[in-house]
């Protein structure tokens, strides 16, 4: 008799533990944020100390030619580099338009 109910007791507690596990489980995954959330960074910032000479000579057509490199690469230029393309594109942009006004 003792051995039955020491039985009883012990498929008692295996059941609570099982059912207590399981439920613990389904309030892990619950609790997990969605997959499509789990993001990675994946921008591509060059950290690079760059020169300033290769930026300084650059002419409008290799301007042009590092945007469209840069857009079909998906690559982000550092600031530095942004602006130093954007501004011989000014330049030029400038010198054209006081050109056709000249003309």
């Amino acid at each position: 008799m003792e051995y039955l109910v020491a039985g009883i007791a012990g498929l008692m507690v295996a059941i609570v533990y099982g059912l207590t596990h399981q439920q613990q489980k389904k309030q892990e995954k619950r609790r997990a944020p969605h997959p499509s959330l789990d993001t990675k960074n994946t921008t591509n910032y060059n950290m690079e100390i760059l020169e300033e000479a290769p930026l300084k000579k650059l002419t409008p057509e290799d301007a042009q030619r590092m945007i469209e490199h840069w857009k079909r690469g998906g690559y982000i230029p550092s600031h530095r580099e942004f602006y130093a393309v954007q501004r011989v594109l000014r330049r030029d942009a400038k010198a054209q338009l006081k050109e056709a006004q000249e003309n």
